[in-house]
């Protein structure tokens, strides 16, 4: 066959362990975004992008985690224009210094009997 087709397939939610302060803020809405170093730890647009899942989780353990889509990602040094509040640039930069950041803006996941057999729809290859 030439060109693409979309074939089904599984792949996981990226695990993104947070701190118990931004753990909170993902779940009651007020931080919609999670930004990090581009290329940090796996933190780049070949595993972060539009549809993909991230597992947000409280610190390493089990028991709080939320699952997200990822709406839209940038990659970007400006956070500023991007309109991040301020208190989420200064958290970062105190983190990791200032860098070239991916941010990927997450929205709540419907949910759907492929997501409850956690399946979804891979890429075009």
């Amino acid at each position: 066959m030439i060109g693409y087709e979309v074939v089904e397939s599984y792949v996981p939610a990226y695990f993104c362990p947070l701190k118990s302060a931004y753990y909170y803020k993902i779940k009651d809405g007020s931080q919609n975004c999670e930004i990090r170093p581009c290329g940090h730890h796996g933190w780049n647009p070949k595993h972060i992008y539009v549809g993909r899942h991230i597992n947000f989780s409280k610190g390493y353990g089990k028991q709080e985690r939320i699952l997200k889509q990822v709406l839209r990602t940038v990659v970007t040094s400006d956070l500023e224009r991007l309109g991040v509040p301020l208190w989420h640039i200064q958290a970062v930069e105190a983190i990791y210094g200032q860098r070239l950041w991916l941010c990927a803006f997450v929205e709540d996941i419907p949910i759907t009997p492929e997501v409850m057999a956690g399946r979804r729809v891979g890429r075009s290859r």
